[in-house]
């Protein structure tokens, strides 16, 4: 094969990777629309919110947000759910240096609940103990996480498959671990997490979902991916001895439970592949009662069980299976299904089948522009091409806010969602009490149903989101400047995503094995008695140490680095460690 046919066989294959990214990241946010408007509800309360139209296409409809205390919002044709939201927060923090699992715990999950259309329990409960300045992403231990087993982690961690070079060598698994242990602790969450990661690699790469006989492969690498455990320092050394102390079992023998528990799943729905394939097509009737002896067989709609981490997954790689190249009836079959986990079954298997065949999405869906642009930002960094880069806030400064009122504020006068963009709202305030909420649209992407005061304080330094007006005035500095050669210092990027400076770091994959750090929100030299500041206000914890050692090594001097460590010792042996 000579270099031009080579080259052009490399490109093809590009673009049918961009294809099938683009398919599932749409088709996935159209079904979560979907399945949006039947979640939570039942019969009588899913013919009030469609006004007795079919549920076959995304509308406009109503539902309370923000809890008892909330208010009643019109929700827009296409708008999504926290499923979506949390596939987005993980895009953001991918780039072409990787998952930068700190930023997502930290700022992301922090700001979410802002927004939160929907959302489990676990994802809560994990994001508001995040706000602690003790939290971590491999020490958020909250009530009753080892308890958390819903799919609240399987439903957002498509995004690192999506960027993923390498899929047939399930790269991309150690980060989906890191990913759902920032929210969820029980291993069933876990194990549905990494089995649908798998499931869509597998779609992705072959271009067709998984069937039957693929299962039991799946399932065994899923068995094998606890070695990523022992694998991962944070996970093997803190993480991990502290689940087995609060379960008061072995985590791996737990592990594996929880995957021959997904392996009986799979094995008693195999014949549900058959039936779906044997119906006539179109038949919804059918269609509807099939599935409903799926979910009676996996308890999707028994309350002990319902938003099961591996039940769901299982019931959507089933769908996927039995429709193979056709997410819309995927999609509406589980949208239907009252009483189960509607958008998220539906999400999931259309993001198997969109992965597959790379269909162009139906119209109706929030957001499209923005949705297309990280699938094509995650589809660059899986290919090696140097992607626009999200920039957030130096993680040294930031507060995580401690109220979801505390996320809104102002920045030069301007409303900003913290750590993350402005703010420009567009309907008029829906108040209760001292709470707002409004629609917005952002300046780095979504539009957001967000609750903030009613009178916008000004927001902490720290947490400014790397916003234009500043980059540039830094860039109009920098531009002063020369080089001993006189020539002019090379700008930086004064946009909100930053392509990297250094092509060869551009160049590397997404999935390269060490934990990314935000850059710097300024060229100020490192300063080490901040860093000393910082540590003593985060108690010495270990994670706050080795994140300063961390932010030193990389930017700092040898110097700097023998100063922090003979002023910290001292403060080590004080307390016996």
């Amino acid at each position: 094969m000579s270099d031009l046919d080579s080259r052009q066989r490399v490109s093809s294959e590009n673009h049918v990777r961009l294809a099938r990214a683009t398919s599932s990241m749409l088709w996935a946010a159209w079904a979560d629309a979907l399945g949006f408007i039947s979640e939570i509800t039942d019969e009588r309360g899913l013919r009030a919110r469609t006004k007795g139209r079919e549920l076959s296409e995304t509308m406009e409809w109503t539902r309370r947000v923000g809890g008892k205390f909330g208010v009643q919002a019109q929700l827009p044709a296409g708008c999504y759910s926290d499923d979506t939201q949390l596939r987005l927060a993980t895009s953001r923090a991918i780039s072409n240096d990787g998952f930068d699992v700190e930023a997502f715990a930290k700022i992301e999950l922090t700001v979410w609940p802002s927004y939160a259309l929907g959302g489990g329990r676990a994802s809560k409960a994990a994001a508001s103990s995040m706000a602690k300045s003790s939290s971590s992403w491999f020490t958020n231990f909250y009530q009753s996480w080892t308890e958390s087993g819903g799919n609240g982690a399987a439903m957002r961690i498509q995004p690192h498959v999506y960027a993923s070079a390498h899929l047939e060598s399930r790269e991309f698994v150690r980060d989906v671990i890191r990913n759902s242990v920032t929210t969820h602790g029980h291993p069933r969450a876990l194990v549905g997490a990494v089995f649908h990661a798998l499931t869509l690699g597998f779609s992705l790469s072959r271009g067709k979902t998984p069937s039957p006989r693929d299962w039991i492969r799946l399932i065994s690498d899923t068995h094998a991916s606890f070695e990523l455990f022992r694998a991962d320092i944070e996970l093997d050394s803190y993480w991990r001895p502290r689940w087995e102390a609060e379960a008061g079992m072995n985590f791996e023998d737990a592990w594996h439970v929880a995957v021959e528990e997904c392996n009986a799943m799979l094995v008693a729905s195999e014949e549900f592949v058959e039936i779906f394939q044997s119906l006539k097509q179109g038949d919804r009737s059918a269609q509807d009662r099939a599935y409903s002896e799926l979910g009676g067989r996996l308890g999707l709609s028994d309350p002990s069980t319902r938003g099961s981490g591996t039940a769901t997954v299982v019931a959507a790689t089933v769908l996927a299976a039995s429709l193979p190249t056709d997410p819309y009836s995927a999609s509406t079959i589980a949208a239907r299904a009252v009483g189960t986990d509607t958008d998220t079954i539906a999400t999931m298997a259309a993001a198997l089948i969109g992965a597959a065949t790379g269909l162009d999405a139906p119209s109706g869906i929030q957001d499209l522009d923005y949705l297309r642009n990280e699938a094509n930002r995650l589809t660059l960094i899986a290919i090696g091409i140097g992607a626009p880069k999200f920039s957030y806030p130096d993680i040294l400064k930031w507060v995580p806010p401690t109220s979801q009122l505390d996320v809104v504020g102002l920045v030069d006068g301007q409303p900003s969602i913290a750590g993350l963009g402005r703010l420009a709202f567009t309907s008029p305030p829906n108040s209760v009490k001292e709470a707002t909420w409004q629609w917005a649209t952002t300046s780095f992407g979504p539009t957001v149903l967000i609750k903030h005061r009613q009178d916008l304080p000004e927001l902490p330094a720290g947490n400014w989101p790397r916003l234009r007006a500043r980059v540039e005035e830094r860039d109009q500095r920098e531009s002063t400047r020369t080089s001993t050669d006189q020539e002019r210092v090379r700008p930086r990027q004064p946009v909100l995503f930053e392509e990297e400076d250094d092509g060869r770091s551009s160049r590397r994959s997404s999935n390269s094995g060490r934990s990314v750090r935000p850059k710097k929100a300024d060229d100020a030299p490192l300063d080490v008695d901040k860093l000393l500041a910082w540590v003593q206000t985060r108690g010495y914890e270990d994670d706050a140490i080795g994140e300063a050692v961390r932010r030193i090594a990389s930017e700092g001097t040898l110097e700097q680095m023998a100063v922090f460590i003979g002023a910290i010792r001292p403060q080590l042996r004080v307390r016996g460690r």
